[in-house]
């Protein structure tokens, strides 16, 4: 073994040594000669200093994300052990929900800056679309301050959900996760992880690198037994086999345990018990994460901020130094290979975009013929239903039909979502980096199943266990046939039968053949939504490309106008920034 290889550090010796290093880079900030390398190189230097120095004075962080009612609200009072964050919200009042230590207070924070003190029942969606009203910018953080226990040693973020909400929220979210000590990722129990939900993980969790990421299953009381709770969390392990093989999965009740805490009437009383020891799994391990990590944070953080910030300012460096050496022949040359490059990128962009709009046009119609036969069947097992009641019918099959066409339209869109982002990373794995933020919008279905002169929607509150995909060997057919089986004849055997109505199975037959013009508008719909927001992520890729080649090309161009003792000058800074940024790196990368 090395003599190096036997030294360790102190984690205050690594950080005091990184803070030293960093100080030498805030003399950019004030030596005027810096200013000849340039505003771009300043700013970044500036901004990226400023933000590791706020960083540093917050407390360990735990952000919590998710689709849009996934429950975490709910999951974030049940860890508090009180209700601190509104759990009444739409994706028209949904913020940043910043939790923390301190003497009781709520404040709205607005996009201008301003500030303003609200009453805890304003929290409440009513109260709070109230508050909205009087201001013309809109809220983008609330800053919630409790005097509770796990609040000393965590400031929690409780981030929109990963729907529509947010495209008024992504930049907030991005920033959140860059200020992620630890990660809880939050879905359904119910349903496993679908494909968006693993794009998510894979494009926006998995390369931040953060040590602890909790996967959390909420309303695991919908599952009414413990068996199917195992097999819940099995499917979802496979799922993410290929992707963290290693994740543990906690299957949870928010409701379950905030009921307990208050001492009200659990949801689900024959599982009260295994709930309340998953519930206190978790709780522990967060807790001993918490204590693990406390001395680290700060540091973990502080070298993942100063990494990222090198390598911005490396490339500015980069240009600067290319600019350095460049000749009047040099210069007619870089500029006419970026005029080709501009017009390279430009005639990609066209080519991907029409590639993509073809794909999803053969999709969607791939997706409606699967449908089609999905919907064919659904309604070649009613034959099994003449052993049910006509109450139970009424009461349970519109929900069922409507539930399980709603499912089977997102297990397409996913599928052939799936196959965009390979087809996309086939071309250049930078592209789905990118559009990440653009493609989680969820369908607004408008599905209506109309039965005894009763209308049921996919927002009605009706108790019922939702089945789940068993596999039909990996197919898609297979997969949808299961569904239909196990959720409508299945479930609905399981249940009391009381009479049997052949005439409300035929007026069943004939309604269900007055859906398919529905699901074929809404899936249109569907890749129609699609498609738009693959346009605009990739228009905003190549349009970023583009302006990224400008202003190295542009820079360098412009220090090569420069006269030859300022060039010297400039070539002189450049040495010693680069020799200040190595000795932060080398810091940074100390033990890491």
């Amino acid at each position: 073994m090395d003599i190096e290889d036997r030294i360790t550090y102190s984690q205050e010796e690594m950080l005091r040594k990184l803070d030293s290093a960093l100080e030498e880079m805030r003399v950019f900030r004030y030596d005027v000669r810096y200013r000849r390398l340039g505003d771009a190189f300043m700013d970044k230097c500036r901004q990226s200093l400023e933000n590791i120095e706020k960083r540093r004075a917050n407390p360990f962080t735990l952000v919590v994300v998710g689709e849009f009612k996934r429950g975490k609200s709910s999951l974030i009072n049940a860890l508090l052990q009180e209700n601190v964050v509104t759990t009444d919200v739409t994706p028209e009042t949904v913020t940043i929900n910043r939790v923390s230590y301190g003497l009781p207070a709520n404040e709205a924070i607005l996009s201008g800056g301003r500030r303003v003190k609200l009453a805890n029942e304003e929290l409440k969606r009513d109260m709070l679309e109230k508050v909205l009203s009087n201001f013309d910018e809109p809220i983008t953080e609330l800053e919630i301050r409790r005097e509770n226990e796990f609040l000393q040693k965590v400031t929690i973020i409780d981030t929109p959900g990963l729907d529509d909400a947010l495209k008024d929220f992504s930049d907030h979210v991005a920033e959140a996760l860059m200020q992620a000590d630890a990660v809880i990722y939050v879905f359904n129990s119910s349903y496993p992880i679908s494909m968006t939900e693993q794009f998510f993980l894979r494009s926006a969790i998995i390369p931040g690198q953060f040590t602890d990421l909790f996967l959390i299953g909420n309303f695991a009381d919908n599952l009414e037994t413990t068996e199917t709770v195992k097999r819940m969390r099995e499917t979802v392990q496979k799922r993410l086999q290929g992707l963290l093989p290693n994740a543990k999965i906690y299957m949870v009740s928010a409701l379950d345990e905030l009921s307990r805490i208050q001492n009200l009437k659990r949801p689900l009383p024959d599982m009260a018990s295994a709930l309340e020891e998953e519930f206190s799994s978790l709780r522990q391990d967060l807790e001993k994460t918490v204590e693990e990590k406390a001395e680290t944070c700060v540091l973990d953080r502080v070298q993942r901020l100063s990494l990222s910030m090198i390598d911005e300012l490396e490339q500015e460096l980069d240009s600067i130094s290319q600019g350095l050496v460049m000749d009047a022949k040099k210069r007619e040359e870089v500029l006419s290979k970026l005029q080709k490059e501009k017009e390279s990128e430009l005639n990609k962009q066209k080519a991907t975009l029409e590639e993509v709009k073809n794909r999803i046009k053969s999709m969607e119609e791939e997706g409606f013929c699967w449908m089609r036969d999905f919907l064919d069947r659904i309604a070649n097992e009613t034959e099994n239903l003449f052993a049910e009641s006509g109450d139970v019918l009424r009461k349970y099959y519109e929900y069922y039909c409507v539930d399980l066409i709603e499912r089977a339209i997102t297990a397409c869109v996913d599928y052939h979502r799936e196959q965009l982002y390979d087809f996309l990373d086939e071309i250049n794995s930078s592209h789905t980096e990118k559009i990440v933020d653009l493609t989680f919008g969820k369908p607004n279905y408008q599905i209506r199943f109309k039965l005894d002169n009763k209308v049921w929607t996919k927002g009605d509150n009706v108790g019922f266990v939702v089945s789940y995909f068993k596999g039909g060997g990996g197919s898609f057919l297979g997969a949808v046939a299961t569904m239909a089986v196990d959720a409508v004849s299945g479930y609905l055997r399981e249940r009391e039968t009381v009479t049997k109505t052949p005439d409300l199975i035929e007026e069943i037959r004939r309604k269900l053949y007055t859906v398919y013009d529905s699901v074929e508008k809404n899936l249109r719909k569907m890749y129609h939504s699609l498609g738009n927001k693959l346009e605009i992520a990739l228009t905003e890729y190549y349009e970023t490309e583009i302006t990224n080649k400008e202003h190295y090309v542009e820079q360098a161009v412009s220090v090569s106008n420069k006269e030859d003792a300022v060039k010297k000058e400039i070539a002189l800074l450049v040495d010693e920034a680069r020799s200040t940024l190595q000795k932060v790196r080398s810091a940074a990368e100390m033990q890491q």
